[in-house]
């Protein structure tokens, strides 16, 4: 630790280490190995002022919404935040983020999230990204719920993130449907177009059969399976959709969130009680799938109480799923 920072056995005596740590404890509420860990990886903590480099930033941190807790968590991920100017360094930031539409308590958790944003770094090149997400079209006021819902997005090269677009693009999505991808699952700035994106184009267009137009309106409202595994997830989910359940492709197309749902959890289980029951000729009519978007207890409230059989034909299977 001196090695890495000789100036503090310059700067620090007893009474001030004293008080440094005490309100570490006290206030914070930092466990022994905490500030140890604290202490390790920024030294030069122990020299700081403790009223004008510690506390009145940990008091302005929770002057904007960031609970104790939150601030304590942001000081250990981002220690050399104390060390940072107030004025010139983080409440422009603060300023500038409030501005993009977070509210106070969602700057705190985003703060405690992603406590680098504080950095002028990811500050400046938040700055660069969020130009360029607006251009595209995504609204002044989604660009909070995208940091907020993806706070990796901070730490990404606006070069990468261009590529990625490009190629989504290429696919022939239009740009407004782009930035509607984007609000609906910003993760897919950050998928490898070449281990992620393309086996699963290259699925739904060799093996299923879409369009290059259909496969675009389906990203659209599902662009989160781009990020899925096709030998794991979606083959699976789309076999057991085609040839268990009987959907054809219209279906598939019309209901792209199915392979956002949990196939053994979700989609198995609830399809197997309704064909039970229909077999049973305890329900009569052809149910469209959406009973598998139903909330869970609207879902048990119609068909659980169909038969006294029902609700074990649809636990147990879960519990044999679970078991295997």
């Amino acid at each position: 630790m001196v090695r890495d920072d000789p100036a503090v056995l310059v700067g620090c005596n007893i009474a001030k280490l004293t008080q440094i740590v005490k309100y570490f404890k006290t206030v914070l509420l930092l466990e022994d190995d905490e500030l140890l860990s604290l202490v390790t990886r920024f030294p030069r903590l122990l020299v700081l002022n403790l009223d004008k480099s510690v506390i009145n930033k940990v008091e302005y941190l929770k002057g904007i919404g960031v609970q104790r807790a939150h601030a304590k968590r942001i000081v250990l991920k981002n220690p050399r935040v104390l060390a940072y100017s107030l004025e010139s360094n983080i409440i422009p930031k603060v300023e500038f983020l409030d501005g993009l539409g977070f509210r106070r308590k969602s700057l705190g958790a985003l703060l405690c999230k992603c406590p680098q944003l504080l950095s002028d770094m990811v500050s400046t090149c938040l700055r660069r990204k969020a130009n360029f997400l607006l251009f595209l079209g995504v609204k002044s006021s989604q660009l909070a719920d995208i940091m907020y819902v993806y706070p990796e997005f901070m730490g990404l090269k606006l070069d990468e993130v261009k590529t990625r677009l490009a190629f989504y693009k290429s696919l022939r999505v239009e740009q407004h449907d782009l930035a509607t991808m984007l609000t609906k699952h910003p993760a897919i700035m950050n998928y490898d177009i070449n281990t992620q994106v393309k086996p699963v184009i290259e699925y739904f267009k060799s093996s299923l059969g879409f369009t290059t137009r259909g496969l675009a309106a389906f990203l659209r409202r599902r662009p989160s399976v781009l990020g899925e595994s096709v030998e794991f997830r979606v083959m699976a989910t789309t076999e057991y959709l085609l040839k268990d359940m009987q959907l054809d492709m219209d279906e598939l197309l019309k209901f792209p969130q199915f392979f956002g749902y949990d196939l053994e959890d979700r989609v198995k289980p609830r399809h197997r009680l309704v064909a039970w029951l229909k077999a049973k000729h305890i329900i009569k009519q052809d149910y469209p799938p959406c009973y598998l978007h139903m909330r869970r207890q609207v879902f048990e409230d119609m068909f659980l109480d169909c038969h006294p059989e029902a609700r074990d034909i649809f636990r147990g299977y879960k519990e044999l799923v679970a078991t295997t």
